[in-house]
C-alpha cells in the first residue's frame, strides 16, 4: 500500500492553509515599534526586504487553497497501488471520492496480470479481460453497472475460442456456441434469460452430429 493524493482531505487543506498563513504573517510582516527599538539602531528599517511580495504571495496561497478544497469537494481521480508483503504489485487503479473509477488492473502473487477492466463508482462497468497464468487472454466480456452485459468470449490457453455468446444484465441470452480446442464446433443453441431454450445441436470432436435436443427454459421436451 502507498500514500497517494487521494489521502489528502479537507483537514489537510485547512492545516496547510493555517501553517502557510502563520509563516506568511511572521516572515513577511513589518516589525512593530517595540520590536524595532530592540535593535538600538536609528537607521534600522523595519520593513522586510520581501514586503512587495506580500500581496501576490497571499493571492497565490489563497487561490491554491481554494483549488485544493474545490477538488476535494467535487471529487478527483488519484492512482492507488497495492503491494504484497514480498513487494510485488497486486492491484493498481484510480479512486474518485473513495470509489474505484476508470481502469483497474489486478496481479497474482508472481506479479502476472490476471484481470483488468473498467469501474464506474466502484462497480464494474465497461470492458473487462481475464488472463491465463501464462499471460494469454482467457475471458473477454462487458459489464453494465455490475452485471455481465454484452458480448462474452472465453479462450483456451492456445488462443482458440472455447465458447461465445452474450449476456443481458447478468443472464445469458441469444445464440451461444461452444468449441473443442481444435476449433471444431461442440454445441450451439439459444438461451432465454439464462436458460437453454429451443433447439440445441451437439457434435463429436470430429465434426459428426452427436445429438439434437429441444429445451423449454432448461427443461428437455
Amino acid at each position: 500500500f502507498e500514500y497517494s493524493f487521494s489521502d489528502f482531505g479537507l483537514f489537510d487543506v485547512l492545516f496547510f492553509a493555517l501553517a502557510g498563513g502563520a509563516a506568511y504573517r511572521y516572515s513577511l510582516r513589518e516589525l512593530n515599534i517595540a520590536e524595532a527599538s530592540q535593535h538600538n539602531n536609528e537607521h534600522f528599517d523595519p520593513t522586510p526586504p520581501l514586503a512587495p511580495l506580500r500581496a501576490p504571495l497571499a493571492f497565490a496561497g489563497y487561490t491554491l487553497t481554494l483549488m485544493l478544497a474545490g477538488l476535494i469537494i467535487i471529487g478527483y481521480k488519484a492512482e492507488r497501488r497495492f503491494y504484497s508483503e514480498a513487494g510485488l504489485l497486486q492491484a493498481k487503479g484510480a479512486y474518485q471520492k473513495g470509489l474505484r473509477e476508470g481502469t483497474w488492473q489486478y496481479f497474482n502473487e508472481e506479479g502476472q496480470l490476471i484481470q483488468k477492466g473498467q469501474f464506474q463508482q466502484d462497480v464494474a462497468h465497461g470492458p473487462w479481460e481475464w488472463y491465463h497464468a501464462a499471460g494469454q487472454l482467457s475471458i473477454k466480456q462487458d459489464f453494465s453497472y455490475g452485471n455481465e452485459h454484452g458480448l462474452y468470449t472465453r479462450y483456451y490457453e492456445d488462443g482458440s475460442v472455447m465458447d461465445s455468446g452474450q449476456y443481458y444484465y447478468g443472464r445469458k441470452c441469444g445464440e451461444w456456441r461452444e468449441y473443442y480446442q481444435n476449433g471444431q464446433l461442440l454445441a450451439h443453441g439459444h438461451y432465454k434469460l439464462n436458460y437453454k431454450h429451443g433447439k440445441w445441436t451437439y457434435y463429436y470432436e470430429n465434426g459428426q452430429l452427436e445429438a439434437e435436443a429441444h429445451y423449454d427454459d432448461d427443461d428437455l421436451n
